[in-house]
């Protein structure tokens, strides 16, 4: 649940998209207050830098990993909808045109939604504690084992698409602005 991968390209990403950066970190945060985790350090943002973190106890359930790992995927995504879609069916009932209030909404829900996925912190956290916990039951076996698959190609996609996701993001206007007047 830290991400100390400083690096300039994912600076300037956790710049311009701030708001996701601090939601990520406060979903696990949230998660692990309900889970009763015992929290040590929690850094929401560090300007300029791509560093956040939130220190825990480390957890041996694996559905508790899963959960903490997977916290901002799960509110990002339903924040992040709830927030876009009442602006962009605003935006159309207005003709076109959107008040800032409108744009800032819209852009606090992209910003969550592309620091949703997991990061790979997250995701090594999620693969120790299935490599530490062994059952001997084989169907919680194969359970466990298409959720790591599953989650495999989850943190693989998000991460690939966080590489170009500060050219989309910069893009994203005029990407919308043509969808919308279907030119």
């Amino acid at each position: 649940m830290t991400n100390n991968n400083s690096n300039p390209i994912g600076d300037m990403f956790a710049l311009f998209t701030f708001p996701g950066v601090i939601f990520h970190e406060f979903s696990h945060k949230l998660i692990l207050d309900f889970l009763n985790v015992p929290v040590f350090g929690v850094k929401y943002y560090v300007p300029f830098t791509s560093t956040a973190f939130v220190i825990s106890k480390t957890e041996r359930s694996r559905v508790k990993s899963l959960l903490i790992c997977f916290a901002p995927f799960i509110f990002g995504t339903f924040t992040c909808a709830i927030l876009t879609i009442p602006s962009m069916i605003q935006w159309q009932l207005a003709g076109n045109s959107a008040s800032f209030p409108h744009i800032a909404v819209f852009y606090i829900g992209i910003a969550i939604g592309v620091n949703a996925f997991p990061s790979i912190e997250d995701y090594n956290i999620f693969t120790e504690s299935y490599y530490n916990n062994k059952s001997k039951n084989i169907f919680s076996r194969l359970l466990w084992s298409a959720l790591l698959i599953i989650s495999s190609i989850v943190v693989f996609i998000g991460n690939s698409l966080s590489i170009y996701g500060l050219l989309a993001f910069a893009f994203l206007p005029s990407i919308v602005t043509i969808f919308y007047f279907k030119f």
